[in-house]
């Protein structure tokens, strides 16, 4: 995805936390710096911020079917999987719609193969992880929004405890790694299908498409310029809802016991691995590609004539962006601070 669909996910989750009055302490901590969103949740497609292993595997969990040790473990049943995931509302309603994937797809094997620490759902876990600590060392500020301040860091000095406009950024970086878990391209092994290149491919082509969807407000000169005030800002972020029908109807989930973060970054990746399957179908653009196998257009995909499937399929990837978003900020900010 690009900067202004990036900073408009992250505004729009904290308008979703807002509007479904979901950890409010967090929505009145983030809110004052939603415009810094066009920083933060861009952070982690800045090569020189990225040195802590290569720039694209820190944002791909790319499935493809496996065959090798313990395989049985990479199996899952598309009703396991739609039952085991808290989030991903739109994405699970998608895939029991679906008839294309039948069970000899569901009941193959599909892994990712990715350095340690390199993908995903290992950045999603290591920043909520991280914040988990961060947000009981918050200054004064932090602490009068938390349930349970931690008092025993009373004598803490001042100048080394988190400041919300600290906190605000790491929370913007996670909504770029939970909405890159949302993106078909980012989580198929399929290099024709996952490849960037001039624009025309279907991963670009896609991403171009969601960026002229956006209103001027979420372009980064505008964001960086604090032209726009939180509260507008925010409203204008549920205005774009209109332009891929999305409706957040679904109340933000609490993570049960036997999940968290990382889970949940795993399973959403699989969900929209499956998504790729069906929109390039793995019958027409086999697994089994060569390193120079054509790529996949964007019109080769959704010609003039799949505009409303190309909507459709915006729209849940759009909505789980946002919705995963404000699940698992609520899901750190509650595991935090009280």
């Amino acid at each position: 995805m690009k900067r202004s669909t990036h900073a408009w996910i992250a505004i729009r989750a904290i308008a979703l936390l807002e509007e479904q009055n979901v950890s409010p302490g967090l929505v009145n901590l983030l809110k004052p710096f939603a415009s810094q969103a066009s920083i933060g949740a861009w952070i982690p497609d800045i090569n020189e911020a990225c040195r802590s292993g290569f720039l694209t595997m820190n944002h791909v969990f790319q499935n493809l079917p496996y065959n090798g040790y313990n395989k049985s473990r990479f199996k899952c049943s598309k009703s396991k999987l739609v039952d085991r995931l808290v989030g991903c509302p739109a994405i699970k309603e998608y895939l029991n719609q679906d008839k294309l994937l039948g069970s000899d797809w569901w009941n193959t094997p599909y892994k990712a193969e990715a350095k340690p620490g390199q993908h995903i759902p290992n950045r999603i876990m290591g920043l909520a992880t991280m914040l988990e600590d961060l947000i009981p060392l918050g200054n004064d500020d932090i602490a009068c929004q938390m349930g349970k301040p931690c008092k025993a860091l009373a004598d803490m000095d001042k100048k080394a405890k988190t400041s919300p406009l600290q906190l605000a950024y790491y929370f913007f970086m996670m909504s770029h790694y939970i909405a890159d878990a949302c993106m078909p391209c980012h989580c198929d092994g399929r290099d024709n299908v996952s490849r960037t290149g001039d624009g025309t491919d279907l991963h670009t082509g896609m991403e171009k498409a969601w960026e002229k969807t956006l209103s001027s407000e979420f372009k980064d000169k505008n964001l960086l310029g604090m032209k726009t005030k939180a509260d507008k800002l925010l409203t204008k972020s549920r205005d774009m809802d209109l332009n891929h029908s999305l409706q957040f109807k679904l109340t933000i989930k609490k993570l049960r016991d036997g999940r968290d973060a990382w889970l949940e970054g795993v399973d959403s990746c699989r969900a929209f691995f499956a998504m790729a399957s069906i929109i390039a179908p793995y019958t027409k653009y086999p697994y089994d590609f060569t390193k120079n196998s054509k790529k996949v257009l964007f019109t080769e995909i959704f010609p003039k004539s799949k505009e409303e499937e190309f909507k459709k399929v915006s729209g849940v990837i759009l909505h789980d962006a946002v919705y995963n978003t404000a699940m698992i900020w609520n899901h750190v900010w509650q595991k935090a601070s009280t």
